[in-house]
């Protein structure tokens, strides 16, 4: 097994009280101290319309960022493909590629929030398609290098050349939760918490079969990888690390159910509630969160937990034998998945709670690669 290395998973919040100019610029400090301690990665999420994300179009905010660090590698994580042109993703990532001078990664989906496909106009029925068709389009784009449409449902352009073409020969690109597209395209995995082996092996055997496929994201000599993504804070008192991670999950929570508080008025309450039960197990629902909680040593305390706990239910345990099917995204009898690496034999715990309004949040999980 490869070294693990470590990056951070930021929304970049708004916190209250905080002007927007000065959170951002906090925010490339933050990069650049992150750069000097040796984090492999920083990457940012993309969602609109609410203070979950204040700086939505990443690769500006990483543009920013490459001309004050060195080596640490960045990217969306993820990028949305059906709410944007296809043309301007591939020029604003081969830009970003050049700043950072071959530092860039990238991250796709779909998107979990349906009122955002309507706000760029487009629809959350077709998202899926048009996450397909738009990757298929930028797959084409690096193999030839010449920019079509060709083959697409959705967009009709003249055919164009590639004028600024990346600094790596092969861009790595992320997809996150399910074993069978990210192995399906060639990509990496993002995965809640250290990855089971049925859920490693679904990816790898995916990723074997359609190695030959049209549209793929790897090079020839890459391999699979998986990114585990936790949340971590680390205080010699074991209570103050769990109230640091406590707050900051709270928040992350409550401006989570914000972007979708619309999604109703575009899907109606049904559909609403049915994509957001369908959504990555690593999303905050609203009909329930579950999540845990674990300390390090008595002179250190480390608090790890689940992006879908409640501050006031943390202590609270529940069955301690559900765990994430890589197939169908939900929870059922097995094991539980911790988000860190995982640990064959020990106890594992889940518990459920319901989320609080927050204080400030600190910036975010973390990401562990193996």
């Amino acid at each position: 097994m490869a070294t693990p290395t470590f990056g951070i998973f930021d929304h970049i919040e708004a916190i209250p009280g905080t002007s927007t100019p000065q959170l951002l610029r906090d925010r490339l400090d933050l990069v650049r101290m992150a750069d000097e301690a040796g984090f492999a990665g920083y990457y940012l999420a993309e969602h609109h319309g609410s203070d979950l994300c204040m700086a939505p179009n990443q690769e500006m905010f990483i543009a920013a960022a490459s001309q004050i660090t060195q080596n640490i590698r960045m990217g969306p994580m993820v990028k949305l493909l059906p709410l944007h042109h296809p043309v301007r993703l591939i020029e604003d990532l081969c830009i970003a590629d050049n700043l950072t001078n071959g530092r860039m990664e990238f991250g796709v989906g779909r998107g979990v929030a349906p009122i955002e496909h309507y706000w760029f106009g487009s629809d959350w029925p077709s998202s899926t398609d048009r996450f397909e068709d738009v990757l298929g389009i930028i797959s084409r784009a690096f193999k030839t290098g010449e920019i079509s449409a060709e083959g697409s449902k959705y967009y009709d352009f003249r055919a164009m050349p590639m004028s600024t073409m990346p600094v790596q020969e092969h861009i790595p690109f992320w997809y996150p939760g399910s074993p069978v597209t990210a192995g399906k395209f060639g990509l990496n995995l993002i995965w809640p918490g250290p990855i089971s082996k049925e859920a490693y092996d679904l990816y790898v055997d995916t990723w074997n079969a359609h190695r030959n496929d049209d549209i793929r994201m790897d090079g020839p000599n890459s391999k699979p990888r998986v990114a585990c993504t936790l949340l971590l804070a680390i205080d010699e008192q074991p209570d103050a690390a769990l109230d640091i991670a406590s707050r900051g999950l709270n928040g992350l929570m409550r401006r989570t159910h914000a972007v979708h508080q619309w999604d109703a008025e575009v899907l109606g309450e049904d559909a609403a509630d049915a994509a957001l039960a369908a959504a990555p197990d690593h999303v905050p629902h609203r009909r329930g969160h579950q999540g845990r909680r674990r300390h390090a040593r008595a002179d250190q305390g480390t608090a790890r937990l689940d992006p879908r706990v409640g501050h006031d239910r943390l202590h609270r345990p529940a069955d301690p034998h559900r765990r994430h099917d890589p197939r169908r995204g939900q929870a059922h009898d097995g094991p539980v998945l911790h988000r860190r690496e995982a640990r064959p034999g020990e106890d594992r715990r889940l518990t459920r709670g319901q989320p609080q309004r927050p204080a400030a949040l600190p910036p975010a999980a973390c990401i562990r690669r193996r």
